[in-house]
């Protein structure tokens, strides 16, 4: 056993949202993301991670990420971390091709990770990007089923977080 245990992956998740993306220390994943780190988007490496991040900071520069639940489980090479957050921020710069709005937002994710030697080696992220996009107005109209739906999901995120 090489003394990372599930109890050291938890407190390294919960570096990487608090001094990491929170912080705005994107330094910070050269010693938390392995060198050949996968991204959900098939990013490669701690920099392509780190850039990936850029448009949502310019989108959201106040952006907050609180950790729900944070759990790990199994043995490496087959250890996981899963962390479920919450993402509050304000548009005042461009995102997804939206110019800002100045709206208050609130997203939720997801996070699993794949963990070998001390750091993170893999990340698969499910986030609600459809509300956000809804949110600062970056959607076309909708069905107003469809629309309830959403105000519904927002709300709830809103108030579990």
């Amino acid at each position: 056993m090489n003394g990372f245990t599930p109890g050291y992956y938890e407190t390294l998740a919960r570096r990487l949202y608090e001094d990491g993306f929170n912080s705005g220390h994107p330094d910070l994943l050269r010693e938390i993301l392995a060198e050949d780190f996968v991204g959900p988007r098939g990013e490669r490496g701690p920099a392509a991670m780190a850039q990936s991040v850029v448009p949502l900071r310019a989108g959201f520069p106040d952006m907050r990420f609180t950790i729900d639940d944070v759990f790990a489980s199994g043995d490496e090479p087959n250890l996981r971390v899963t962390v479920r957050w919450t993402m509050r921020g304000t548009h005042t710069g461009p995102f997804g091709g939206v110019p800002a709005s100045g709206r208050a937002v609130v997203q939720g994710a997801v996070a699993i990770y794949t963990c070998a030697g001390g750091q993170f080696t893999r990340l698969w992220l499910m986030n609600d990007r459809l509300a956000l996009l809804y949110q600062i107005g970056g959607l076309p109209s909708m069905p107003a089923a469809v629309e309830a739906i959403l105000k519904a999901q927002i709300e709830s995120a809103a108030v579990a977080a």
